[in-house]
């Protein structure tokens, strides 16, 4: 298992939404920030996406990951044939082993043809030696998703199991984490708390650093153990906006909750080696 983090991990430091940085951070500047903290990799999502870059971004992106020794991964939301062919040639370039996807309802709605598409691509992707990984974001369902991977019954098109997207479908992360685990190429890890309203007035989902929220880490270094997968791990976390007050401090910020929450999963990571609970090195078919 590699650890390492995700673009979405600097949302703030590299702009998203209505939030535009005056500098935003780019693709090589992350790498090198991601080496700064002990990542072993870097995957790139659609919050920074490598097919709107210059030739010679990549190129030197291709270099700092040689120079740095870490690994670049890939990041997509859309399954248009015409963009996974740049995905593909992005993939074998950078020498991408997976790129997840995070397919939108406009990718989803012809169903009929959808579990061929995604064996097509899986024959496509394996070629330049990049596994296709599914992610349930926020409005796909843990089940649908497990469904869909089973029907294409395909070595090269797996999941990418986020613990905690679900919850938005109304699914607690245990109940994902077991449903998702037999079918992951790739594991999203994050952590959270319910923070109560100081008024009575309900309460809201926020973002911590992992290890120190809700999140059982334990389980889901079991649940991988369990059905013998050792995947690449990819922290992220959900930093409020209301944390900072300046760019500055939502840099400096960013990097703290990364570096922490690496810490802490390798950590957990380790533990659970030595105690013999976690280390499978081969992934059944």
């Amino acid at each position: 298992m590699k650890v390492g983090i995700g673009s979405y991990a600097f949302r703030w430091s590299i702009g998203i939404g209505d939030y535009r940085p005056e500098a935003p951070m780019g693709p090589v500047e992350l790498l090198h920030t991601a080496a700064g903290i002990g990542a072993e990799v870097l995957q790139f999502a659609d919050n920074l996406p490598l097919d709107t870059v210059s030739d010679a971004v990549i190129s030197d992106l291709r270099q700092a990951s040689l120079e740095t020794g870490v690994e670049v991964q890939l990041g997509t939301n859309s399954l248009d044939a015409a963009h996974l062919e740049r995905q593909r040639a992005l993939a074998d370039v950078l020498k991408a082993p997976v790129i997840r996807i995070a397919p939108g309802a406009a990718d989803m709605a012809d169903d009929a043809t959808l579990v061929q598409r995604l064996r097509d691509e899986g024959d496509a992707f394996a070629k330049v030696g990049c596994l296709i990984t599914l992610e349930n974001h926020f409005r796909l369902a843990p089940s649908d998703l497990a469904d869909l991977v089973t029907r294409v019954a395909h070595d090269n098109v797996r999941v990418c199991l986020d613990v905690a997207n679900s919850v938005a479908n109304r699914e607690w992360p245990e109940t994902t984490i077991r449903t998702l685990v037999p079918h992951a190429g790739n594991l999203h890890i994050k952590d959270y708390d319910i923070a109560l309203d100081p008024y009575g007035v309900g309460m809201h989902i926020v973002g911590v650093p992992l290890g120190e929220g809700l999140m059982d880490i334990d389980l889901v270094l079991a649940e991988l153990a369990a059905c013998g997968r050792e995947v690449d791990a990819i922290v992220e976390h959900w930093l409020p906006k209301d944390r900072f007050s300046t760019h500055e401090e939502a840099r400096c910020l960013e990097l703290e909750w990364s570096s922490r929450s690496i810490a802490a999963f390798s950590a957990t990571v380790a533990a659970a080696r030595d105690e013999g609970s976690f280390g499978k090195t081969e992934v059944p078919a």
